[in-house]
């Protein structure tokens, strides 16, 4: 990310926590105006249709107050807030012209926010309609405007936006509106040849819906039947139809772990490291997603501070070696690569915009043209927009934990999390340091968990602690598996491979291959 977005970036969040001052400061003016003792402000949330609490401004000492009274504070539709107390009072000019003021600095808020990620924006949404449906595409364009972040646009004919839909590189929603079945009639050839998300609003008309079917439109809902919750509903679904078009030829595995410290980047990166080594015909990738700063380049590079990172890399729209070896793609050996993480924490915003997941999931599928197995470190397991599209796109996922309770008692709620996702057989549970003085037995930590024979967690792998050696190492900013080939570590390492098949003796060579084939993927 260039230096000046840092600092455009910097700006805006100086101007919004001004403005957030300056609410709190006006919401302090109405308690003492009001002679309330105490006002709770809860923001709306437009996507999922609800307030959460903020803050709370108060007189005394701050206390739990009965929501009996509340005051909604909107510019026209544009919902901000509401404001929470409980006791009555008369209002008068010198209240009403505070409260104006509050709703005037959160309306510059919302726009300033709108402008802190509006560049930043992967969803188009076009509404197509005809002169004779110009007032419902009107209210619907006035209706998401308040709720996503998107660039919205209201065109009379499907063929304007087809070269568009081309050049974006991002999700595009089509918002058909038609009044008649001859409308829709003139464009069903191309709609059909669209390979978009595609909602249809029009008349109750069964001969639409049935010849909206016939063209795989997504839904066709009559107008007396429009609901905002219900698109909104919809448009957020549309992540998923992005994962199905995902494609991937090689083998991505992503390491998470249960907490902080559990050892995630250390195995992951020594996973990486043993494949490249082991099996010098395949092509290894190793992706640093942490979250927070991330360190995989001390070891695997011995850089403490690379100029480049992922962000440069996705944001270069394009996988081409020489180029990509410029912006945050290190090459450690003829076959194993790897992909610097963030380096600043205020970058972890950027990782979790849509622009930069659709651009990583470009990249990706890209990369598996060349790369046989991509090993992503993610970091903390967490239910995020980035790590989420992450566990549904690889093929497997580790789970590292050690056995204490805190870990432990983490364990059972996100073992829930992951069958209601959907993602139960990717899973593998990795127990590192398993043999430390102060860890539960295995027997112990189901015993705790106190699961039934359905959905008992299988613990199908160990590490054994073996701090001496991994310390050292750690220290000098080195991997074990380099240093200490044949230390237990390395070898129980070696064996989870090759029980999950990803290392065998037939495939594990000591013969290199050419200096070129990095681009003779088999």
């Amino acid at each position: 990310m260039r230096a000046e977005d840092f600092q455009e970036d910097i700006s805006l969040k100086k101007d919004i926590q001004n403005i957030e001052n300056s609410i709190k400061e006006y919401l302090e003016l109405f308690l003492t105006i009001t002679q309330l003792e105490q006002v709770d402000f809860y923001f709306y949330d437009y996507t999922y249709n609800s307030y959460t609490y903020d803050f709370t401004v108060c007189n005394k000492e701050e206390q739990s107050v009965q929501s009996n009274f509340h005051i909604v504070l909107q510019n026209e539709n544009v919902i901000f807030g509401k404001i929470v107390f409980e006791n009555k009072f008369d209002s008068n000019s010198s209240i009403k012209k505070v409260l104006s003021m509050i709703t005037q600095k959160l309306y510059e808020k919302h726009n300033l926010l709108q402008k802190a990620i509006g560049d930043e924006s992967s969803l188009n949404i076009y509404i197509v309609g005809t002169e004779a449906t110009k007032t419902f595409s009107k209210d619907i364009k006035r209706d998401l405007n308040v709720m996503f972040n998107a660039n919205i646009s209201t065109v009379n004919t499907l063929g304007t936006i087809v070269k568009s839909l081309d050049l974006k590189n991002s999700k595009n929603i089509i918002l058909y509106v038609t009044n008649d079945y001859e409308h829709i009639e003139m464009d069903k050839e191309l709609i059909a040849s669209l390979n978009e998300f595609i909602i249809v609003y029009g008349p109750n008309d069964h001969r639409i819906s049935l010849l909206c079917g016939n063209l795989n439109v997504q839904n066709y809902i009559s107008f007396e039947d429009y609901s905002l919750d219900d698109l909104r509903n919809l448009i957020i679904d549309t992540k998923n139809s992005i994962l199905n078009k995902f494609t991937t030829k090689n083998n991505i595995i992503s390491f998470c772990g249960i907490s902080g410290g559990v050892g995630c980047t250390t195995i992951s990166m020594n996973v990486a490291n043993i494949l490249s080594k082991e099996q010098p015909t395949q092509n290894i990738l190793f992706i640093d997603l942490s979250t927070t700063k991330a360190i995989s380049n001390l070891f695997l590079e011995q850089n403490p501070l690379p100029e480049k990172s992922i962000l440069e890399l996705v944001n270069s729209d394009e996988f081409d070696l020489e180029n990509n070896l410029n912006n945050g793609l290190v090459k450690i050996r003829e076959n194993f690569y790897t992909i610097n993480g963030i380096q600043k924490h205020i970058d972890k915003d950027y990782l979790e915009k849509d622009i930069f997941i659709e651009k990583f999931l470009a990249y990706l599928s890209k990369a598996s043209d060349y790369f046989n197995t991509i090993i992503i470190d993610t970091g903390v397991f967490e239910a995020s927009n980035l790590k989420t599209t992450l566990y549904d796109i690889s093929n497997e996922l580790e789970l590292i934990t050690e056995m204490n309770l805190p870990n432990i008692s983490k364990l059972k709620t996100l073992y829930s999390l992951i069958k209601r996702a959907g993602l139960k057989d990717k899973f593998s549970f990795i127990v590192n340091r398993f043999d430390s003085e102060c860890a539960l037995t295995i027997n112990d930590a189901v015993s705790i968990l106190n699961m039934n024979e359905e959905d008992k967690l299988h613990f199908q792998y160990t590490i054994s602690n073996n701090f001496v050696e991994i310390g050292k190492c750690w220290n000098n900013c080195e991997l074990v598996s380099d240093v200490f080939p044949n230390n237990i570590f390395t070898q129980e390492l070696m064996t989870i491979l090759k029980e999950k098949n990803l290392l065998s003796e037939d495939n594990a060579s000591t013969k290199k291959k050419s200096l070129f084939s990095f681009f003779s993927r088999k």
